[in-house]
């Protein structure tokens, strides 16, 4: 039977925070202008600060664009204009679909090939709504015989410019899967600009035919169970109910009747620090120069940050400190925007920073002088603004690491060797972002330091789009290096050798409360590793069932 070209687009929206300003259009070569999806009632929404100061789309919005209806949110939680008919469902999405990956459990894999449909999901940590080209371009090829009936898309999560941006670009990849169906769904809204990309979501759907809209916004606000304390990441009820409901709009596969089984395909995407092939080519886009500054000296007073970009009242320290904290932090009653105490991990020295937030301090991985040098000196103040307060750009580390590390970038500095790829992943897309240079030693270092993504040890950075959750199970972290001009990477395994494997020990009824439990867990795990079978769900959160589970 020859496949349908019925293509289902499933956008999940959710994960790291921050809202970029909207002068980051002009430094991004990709956006795609002529496409205006969004029409007046999303721009009417967006903050102030938030516009543009000149129409760069050169045109009004797209007349065929309707309005949001002032009841769009008591609209059912799925919204379906007919059955869909097909066999082979691609899936594409971040941090929130990738919880129900083979690699986190593989619920949706089995959910789905019970029902005949033959799956491949291709989701990672931190991506952004363009991983759906690079997907799309990389996966989708009709004429070379490889085609989907359905494909699944939950990118949206992080959010790089502003929800304009994410409109547009949404809307672009949208039509480039025309006229295949497409599914989107709704976003929680754990910040207010996620209403605005709700807003985006459904406007795409009321202007082209045949898209189906989940609403998960709405199933998260009533069920707040579904998610993590963080608003975003899925719990384990979660998990199921996502699958559930993509289930249930998916239905059953044209081939469930003669097969009566489908099969899960392997993902070129499978790393959660990003596939390499994938950012290496996005490297390779990189324009390869001597850094200049083009005559015009480095001001750091004319890079503005630490301001509140994304309207939530706190400035973007704040919400990078708040972001990154482990546990529970003690928080100033009369401000809820400042942390009096808490646990910073550094994954730069792999230490923990305890104490005041005054001892925490946070980096710019393209340092700001870095970005000047690579064809930022001549940005507008919009445009620097945006990318000091550039949240993927940004996290939580040790201050000896910071003042190591200063303004040098990859070829003269490097993190502890298990940060590398996260590191060197969130420079290349930082950059391409910005349209930033890298010099031939840069872009060198950046490729050694990309060959580290799928190796065991690797982690992630704490603002790169994951909870602290993701990376908490870690080994009791080296002491940090004392000489603070070192340009080696600081890669000291911390020392287990007291250690004794404690086996099949415990169960989770052994613990009191979560804390306790993970405590042990971490403890033990990364020399032995889950020997008590404490996590069932592999997520690394062992005994979720117990009082205080994120």
């Amino acid at each position: 039977m020859p496949f349908r070209r019925l293509v289902f687009l499933v956008l999940i929206v959710g994960c790291s925070p921050g809202l970029v300003l909207d002068e980051v259009d002009s430094v991004i070569e990709d956006a795609r202008s002529e496409t205006t999806l969004i029409d007046e009632t999303l721009t009417a929404s967006t903050t102030p600060q938030d516009e543009p100061p000149d129409e760069v789309d050169g045109g009004e919005p797209d007349e065929e664009i309707g309005s949001i209806d002032e009841g769009a949110g008591e609209r059912s939680t799925t919204t379906s204009p007919g059955p869909i008919d097909g066999q082979r469902v691609l899936i594409i999405g971040d941090s929130v679909l990738a919880a129900t990956t083979t690699r986190y459990g593989g619920r949706l894999c089995d959910e789905l090939t019970s029902r005949g449909w033959n799956v491949e999901i291709d989701a990672e940590k931190g991506r952004f709504v363009d991983f759906a080209d690079l997907v799309i371009n990389e996966r989708l090829l009709p004429e070379q015989g490889l085609d989907w009936d359905v494909i699944v898309i939950g990118l949206g999560s992080n959010l790089a410019g502003s929800p304009l941006d994410f409109g547009k670009e949404l809307a672009s990849v949208v039509q480039s899967v025309a006229p295949r169906a497409v599914v989107l769904i709704t976003v929680a809204e754990f910040e207010p600009s996620r209403q605005q990309v709700n807003e985006a979501i459904r406007q795409i759907s009321a202007s082209e035919g045949g898209i189906r809209v989940i609403e998960w916004s709405e199933l998260v606000s009533l069920n707040a169970d579904l998610v993590a304390s963080d608003g975003i990441h899925l719990t384990s009820v979660g998990r199921d109910r996502l699958t559930e409901e993509l289930s249930q709009v998916l239905g059953d596969a044209l081939n469930l009747s003669t097969t009566g089984q489908g099969e899960c395909y392997d993902s070129p995407f499978t790393n959660d620090d990003r596939d390499t092939t994938g950012i290496l080519a996005t490297l390779a886009s990189l324009s390869v120069k001597p850094e200049s500054d083009g005559g015009i000296a480095y001001d750091r007073s004319a890079w503005p940050h630490w301001l509140d970009v994304d309207g939530s009242g706190c400035d973007t320290r704040d919400d990078v400190l708040a972001a990154e904290v482990i546990g529970l932090p003690q928080v100033d009653i009369f401000d809820r925007c400042t942390i009096v105490e808490a646990d910073w991990y550094s994954a730069y020295d792999e230490v923990i920073v305890s104490g005041s937030p005054s001892q925490v301090h946070i980096d710019h991985i393209v340092a700001l002088a870095e970005a000047h040098r690579s064809g930022g000196a001549s940005w507008s103040t919009e445009t620097k603004t945006a990318f000091a307060n550039f949240r993927p750009n940004l996290v939580a580390v040790s201050a000896a690491s910071n003042i190591s590390k200063s303004d040098r970038d990859v070829s003269d500095w490097r993190p502890a060797r298990s940060a590398w790829c996260s590191l060197a992943t969130q420079v290349v897309l930082t950059k391409s972002t910005f349209d930033l240079s890298v010099d031939e030693r840069e872009y060198e270092s950046l490729v050694e330091m990309l060959t580290t993504c799928g190796q065991e040890g690797q982690l992630v950075l704490g603002s790169s789009g994951v909870a602290l959750g993701d990376v908490a199970s870690q080994t009791e972290p080296a002491q940090a290096n004392d000489d603070e001009n070192s340009s080696t990477p600081i890669d000291e395994p911390a020392d287990t050798d007291d250690l004794v494997n404690p086996g099949n020990s415990k169960n989770c009824s052994d613990f009191a409360t979560y804390g306790d439990a993970k405590e042990w867990f971490d403890r033990y795990f990364a020399a032995f590793g889950d020997v008590a079978l404490l996590d069932g769900d592999d997520d690394g959160e062992p005994c979720e069932s117990l009082p205080g589970a994120p």
